[in-house]
């Protein structure tokens, strides 16, 4: 996979190998955007074009909300995790445009010259019926299949993948779940366990003096939709899957900040883990997290935590060994 972090300067040489691409956000790459990948895949082959995903960052919402107009919004994964995925779907090229002022005010004409047609060589473009580009998001369905028609490339219209229940898998909908804690609802619609990856950094090894030694990592997502304190399995730090406690929050006990940590305490597990990176996978949310008025009242929360998740452990994993 390539990846492609600016536009074409106006004299470039469009690529010279036709594309088949979609455009989006792609925030936790789940189940409805791996259908679109699918269609992405199945245009581009009997024709022999490249595949092209064009993606944001920072996610508009978050660059409108900067500029004091709107909400963030919350994120599920951060671009490393996305480019990830998409690269493990078999994508040939990703455009992650830095969404600025710039780019906000493209008119949706220049949008989909720019973008489009010199960037990606356009021959088809997958879309949802919602699609929205350009200043103020005018362009629509309906002017890119004009402009598709005035630049040479065909508009395929992408249906909705629902689940079962009827629900519309979307990036909002497994916010909810992650918000929610409901873990199961948010990998159903994911595809796949909802982690979090990153390198092991030093912290204030607070941790340490309230017999709960953490690991921390940086989420690098500035407002994460899953917050709280959760039953973890950790990749990483050995050949074998090893089970904790985390939470990922704004520690209000210890510090105020506005930057997000994931700290990570790994069961009957000693070492060095400065340096590694590792996977946190988000297995059962036991708590939000909460402020305490002194650090021995916050230990002993702590303490129940780690109770509480290790029983939580014990009985998942007895239900796993019966029903396998």
């Amino acid at each position: 996979m390539r990846l492609h972090r600016q536009l074409p300067s106006s004299t470039s040489p469009a690529p010279s190998a036709g594309g088949v691409v979609t455009l989006g956000n792609f925030d936790g790459v789940h189940l409805g955007h791996q259908a679109l990948i699918h269609a992405l895949h199945a245009l581009a082959k009997p024709q022999g074009y490249a595949t092209h995903v064009v993606t944001f960052s920072p996610h508009p919402r978050d660059y409108f909300a900067a500029i004091g107009r709107g909400r963030p919004v919350a994120s599920i994964a951060n671009v490393r995790d996305r480019l990830k995925r998409l690269a493990a779907l078999g994508v040939d090229h990703v455009h992650v445009l830095r969404f600025n002022e710039a780019l906000a005010t493209l008119s949706p004409q220049d949008f989909v010259t720019q973008v489009l047609v010199a960037a990606c060589n356009a021959k088809a473009v997958v879309v949802g019926r919602d699609v929205r580009f350009g200043h103020q998001r005018a362009g629509d369905l309906a002017i890119l299949q004009a402009l598709g028609a005035q630049h040479g490339f065909t508009v395929h219209l992408m249906e909705d993948v629902l689940q079962s229940d009827r629900l519309r898998i979307s990036s909002s909908a497994v916010r909810t779940a992650l918000q929610a804690g409901d873990m199961p609802g948010a990998n159903t619609l994911l595809g796949y366990d909802y982690s979090i990856a990153g390198r092991v950094i030093h912290g204030r090894k607070i941790g340490r003096t309230l017999a709960c030694p953490t690991m921390n990592l940086m989420p690098r997502v500035s407002n994460p939709a899953f917050r709280g304190i959760a039953v973890v399995a950790i990749d990483g730090l050995s050949v074998q899957r090893i089970y904790g406690v985390a939470s990922l929050g704004l520690r209000p006990t210890v510090e105020q900040t506005t930057r997000f940590s994931l700290e990570v305490h790994a069961f009957d597990w000693a070492g060095d883990a400065y340096g590694k990176r590792v996977r946190v996978t988000m297995l059962h949310k036991l708590r939000d997290e909460a402020a305490y008025i002194d650090l021995p009242t916050l230990q002993v929360a702590i303490a129940k935590d780690m109770l509480d998740a290790r029983e939580w452990l014990m009985s998942s994993l007895y239900t796993r060994r019966i029903n396998s």
